[in-house]
């Protein structure tokens, strides 16, 4: 699997430091991607661990194995830690009938979270996740129920100063 840091946001007005900055950053970013397994044998479940700075942009992969055409499928991705809003609201990103459905999204995720429109048509649901924060981080779910295909990602946000 292949994840790529395409953005950063890097506050500094001293383009030699950013340079630096970003080249720093890219790297453990890279090696914080991390492929896990959990489950009994015939039960076997994967997921990914991302980590990332507040600000960054981030990927959370989710496909099939196959290229199958998701366009008409719905799609749900979901933090695991948090209960719905008050108003009812559970969903970091919620797709039906080719749009996404920004009623049943959690406020906090509706400007900042988006799929790849040309993914779909290929069985890839990754969602990107835009500025993260420090109250991102947590376990994500990926699920298509009229495939019943589940995937999970663990992404870890903090801070990772390197000296």
């Amino acid at each position: 699997m292949e994840l790529k840091l395409t953005e950063r946001n890097i506050w500094s007005g001293d383009r030699n430091q950013r340079e630096t900055l970003m080249e720093v950053i890219t790297f453990p970013l890279e090696l914080n991607t991390s492929q896990y397994s959990s489950g009994t044998a015939g039960d076997q479940k994967d997921f990914y661990q991302i980590s990332a700075a507040p600000g960054d942009d981030v990927i959370l992969p989710c496909r099939l194995d196959s290229e199958e055409d998701l366009q008409d499928h719905m799609v749900e991705w979901t933090k695991l830690e948090i209960e719905p809003d008050p108003a009812g609201r559970r969903f970091v990103y919620l797709y039906h009938n080719r749009t996404t459905k920004t009623k049943f999204m959690l406020e906090t995720f509706i400007q900042r979270v988006s799929l790849n429109p040309d993914g779909l048509k290929r069985g890839d649901v990754t969602l990107k996740i835009r500025k993260v924060t420090l109250q991102d981080e947590g376990t994500y779910r990926c699920f298509i129920p009229g495939l019943n295909h589940r995937e999970t990602v663990h992404l870890v946000v903090g801070e990772f100063l390197c000296r």
